[in-house]
């Protein structure tokens, strides 16, 4: 892993090195497992890295006088830590997906990162408990609605309402309010974290008409951690998937996910061709349901055989696979 361009090793110790040395007696004896589980822990965690790397860049970005944004490169064709969020894709080679698998950074820009309206927080200084909040229009009209700003505590999965602040942003780029500071007294950035929701005050189908891709006038959401990766206290999480039906929502598949506990960076992979409705997120105590568009004719069987979940808690700790 560190014999490419943009290495992952470096990026997977900045985000969990403390836990990985524990749990490896030091050093670099992590990376140093062969298999197939420790491999997938291994792949697993570096597109965490990397999708926690990039999030952090283009936020930072979003919240300057800068009015484009690209990255460079669309795709890799190995794993790395670099701007790739696709990976390479060939239908005639093992283990690729047509048009190549989406990443987790993928899904964090679709659903929030490079979206036209977006919310996010970082910590003002831990010792002042403070969190500094901005929302952001770079859409061609302009937007009006609310930005709700929730605490989830990560033992129960329980979702407390910190603000609600009433949006009204010009059409873009860069039309940007900051919100009330945030106070963080009572909230522990090690069991917590922030989630930020950008809603439409428009009707449902005025809604829908200017923001397409909105699901019930939401149109982003954004996990915010509000400590290091590796200072997380999370609950032994149990998640499994079950492929719920073969055809419903046009070609879409129904896939259903349930936790025994909250799971964090939940993240479902196939060796079909196609990609999911939303992945890499958090899942509470509960069930959950996504879609699996195929690209191009579905293969039901090599879907229900190969779909497979990881979340951070257990790929972090045992390397072990979640199902």
């Amino acid at each position: 892993m560190a014999r490419r361009n943009f290495p992952c090793d470096s990026l997977i110790l900045a985000y969990f090195g403390k836990t990985l040395r524990l749990a490896s007696g030091g050093g670099q004896g992590w990376f140093n497992r062969t298999g197939i589980e420790p491999f997938r822990a291994q792949l697993y965690l570096c597109s965490v890295a990397q999708a926690l790397w990039v999030k952090s860049a283009v936020e930072a970005s979003r919240a300057k006088n800068e009015l484009g944004l690209l990255l460079w490169s669309l795709n890799d064709q190995w794993p790395t830590g670099g701007w790739g969020t696709l990976e390479y894709g060939s239908s005639t080679v093992a283990g690729q997906v047509l048009g190549g698998r989406w990443k987790p950074i993928h899904y964090l820009l679709r659903r929030t990162l490079f979206a036209d309206v977006i919310a996010t927080c970082g910590a003002a200084g831990r010792s002042a408990r403070l969190a500094t909040c901005y929302v952001r229009n770079d859409g061609a009209t302009p937007f009006h609605g609310s930005v709700r700003i929730s605490a989830v505590e990560f033992s129960t999965g329980k979702s407390t309402l910190l603000t609600t602040f009433d949006a009204r942003l010009p059409a873009g780029p860069g039309a940007l309010r900051l919100l009330p500071t945030l106070p963080l007294d009572r909230i522990d950035g090690s069991t917590h974290l922030l989630l930020a929701r950008c809603n439409v005050a428009f009707a449902p189908a005025e809604a829908h008409r200017r923001y397409p891709s909105a699901s019930g006038g939401l149109v982003s959401r954004n996990e915010v951690l509000l400590a290091p990766p590796d200072e997380l206290l999370l609950p032994a999480a149990s998640v499994s998937v079950a492929v719920q039906s073969l055809r419903g929502d046009g070609d879409a598949v129904k896939i259903k996910l349930t936790a025994n506990a909250t799971a964090l960076f939940v993240h479902l992979t196939t060796l079909a061709n196609g990609r999911f409705s939303d992945n890499f997120f958090l899942l509470p105590p509960g069930s959950r349901t996504v879609l699996f568009l195929p690209f191009g004719p579905l293969d039901e069987k090599l879907l229900r055989s190969s779909v497979r979940v990881d979340h951070l808690q257990h790929r972090l700790v045992t390397g072990t696979n979640a199902r």
